[in-house]
């Protein structure tokens, strides 16, 4: 356990003031003049501490600006601060760091004045402001005007999954990449698209109502959905049940679920299902075929312009690969470029959504924009991977570009599908089918 009784230690190591507090002990004996020092190191280096920090011995004064400083650290700590303490100083510094710390503040302590602050900082605030505020012209006034839509002319696939009342708009997200990255890159499908349509086949995609009726999915069949859109549905349902399961909402791509999809482990829905031997002999071909492995990088889009951005994009959706984009508040992903625009999927059924950026967008039907955060690219490895992290940075942000346009050209060249060369065949003329994005 990290003791810590000189007035240098605070300055050399926070994290171990932090666990110093966190198991107590540590600051014993600490002189008392001292002691607020270690607080503040505590709570500067992490907004939460605040949450197991003792502060009986300190006192009103240097409790408040040890609260204000935990407030700018990790806007949700206010969350831990008495609400008999703090102010609209403390207040303000908690929306200004994180606009969630809305969320743990009573609606009579947000007065229009801290709304108006809040949506000038940032006009995500909005959503999270009681709903007084929302309809107060002032507030209103302060939100950007909508731009015009733009018009999609690129025909896209027919499915579209729906995640209705449910918040898990990541797990929609993440099956989506692993579905069109991984399954498809190794068995590609051919959907016929007015079966699909005729039959409604997307309300399999409906998942809400396929977790409250399990019962629904011993209607779907291949006469109903066609063979390439059955097995689509199929290997959807079985990563959206998989991450159900293993992960939690908010965690990222990675984890337990790519572990169960190595080893070709089936969710619970599917254990006692009618479709379990064809869905697992589906999964074994592709585990048979692939040879490859997958990689995941993340790039944080307010610190990447957005030309490299779509170059990014484009190169990847153009080889018919998806990317994820992480918001503020949902999670969607990008199926490709029209002129220099993103065409996103979103997880509410209906047609994509075309948009010129990715830092400031428009998902909903009202005028409040989502704040685009994060890219993740998950992508199979063709060409050899350089040394970098999962995480783009400004210092590996070249190597990466350089990757990804060695990476997809050899895609392209070789025409690599389930981890092989293949051999170039005869178009098929066909009315009916189509490949999907």
């Amino acid at each position: 356990m990290a003791q810590i009784n000189d007035p240098e230690s605070y300055q050399r190591d926070k994290t171990a003031i932090s666990d110093a507090f966190k198991h107590y002990g540590g600051v014993m004996n600490v002189p008392t003049e001292l002691l607020k020092q270690l607080i503040l190191t505590a709570v500067q280096h992490d907004g939460h501490a605040i949450s197991y920090i003792p502060l009986k011995t300190l006192n009103i004064e240097d409790v408040r600006d040890i609260y204000l400083a935990a407030v700018k650290n990790k806007g949700t700590s206010i969350n831990y601060i008495p609400k008999t303490i703090y102010d609209e100083d403390i207040i303000v510094a908690a929306i200004l760091q994180d606009v969630r710390a809305i969320e743990y503040i009573d609606d009579d302590r947000i007065t229009r004045k801290i709304a108006m602050i809040a949506v000038a900082h940032n006009i995500i605030s909005y959503k999270y402001l009681p709903d007084k505020l929302q309809n107060d012209r002032a507030i209103l006034k302060l939100l950007p005007k909508r731009p015009p839509p733009i018009k999609l002319i690129r025909q896209v696939s027919v499915s579209n999954s729906n995640q209705e009342n449910e918040d898990t708009c990541n797990f929609h997200a993440h099956s989506k990449i692993i579905l069109q990255n991984r399954f498809l890159f190794i068995r590609p499908v051919i959907v016929d698209e007015k079966v699909y349509d005729d039959h409604n086949c997307n309300g399999m995609l409906s998942t809400e109502n396929i977790i409250i009726h399990p019962e629904l999915l011993n209607g779907l069949t291949e006469d109903m959905c066609s063979r390439g859109g059955y097995e689509k549905i199929l290997l959807f349902l079985y990563t959206y049940f998989l991450y159900i399961e293993l992960a939690e909402c908010g965690d990222d791509l990675n984890g337990p679920v790519l572990e169960a999809i190595d080893t070709v482990q089936l969710p619970n829905q599917f254990k006692s299902s009618v479709h379990k031997e064809r869905l697992q002999s589906i999964l074994n071909d592709i585990h048979r075929d692939t040879i490859y492995t997958w990689k995941t990088f993340v790039i944080n889009i307010q610190d990447t312009s957005n030309d490299i951005l779509f170059e990014l994009i484009d190169q990847v959706t153009r080889l018919n690969l998806y990317v994820e984009l992480g918001c503020t508040d949902h999670s969607v992903i990008i199926i490709g470029t029209q002129d220099n625009n993103y065409i996103i999927k979103n997880s509410w059924g209906g047609l994509p959504v075309v948009t010129p950026s990715l830092s400031i967008l428009y998902l909903y039907e009202n005028n409040i924009p989502d704040i685009g955060e994060a890219l993740t690219f998950y992508l199979p490895v063709v060409h050899t991977l350089p040394e970098i992290k999962e995480e783009i940075t400004i210092d590996t942000l070249q190597s990466f570009r350089q990757w990804i346009t060695d990476n997809t050209g050899d895609i392209e060249r070789h025409k690599v599908r389930g981890g092989r060369k293949t051999k170039k065949t005869r178009k098929r003329k066909s009315v009916k089918t189509k490949f999907l994005n």
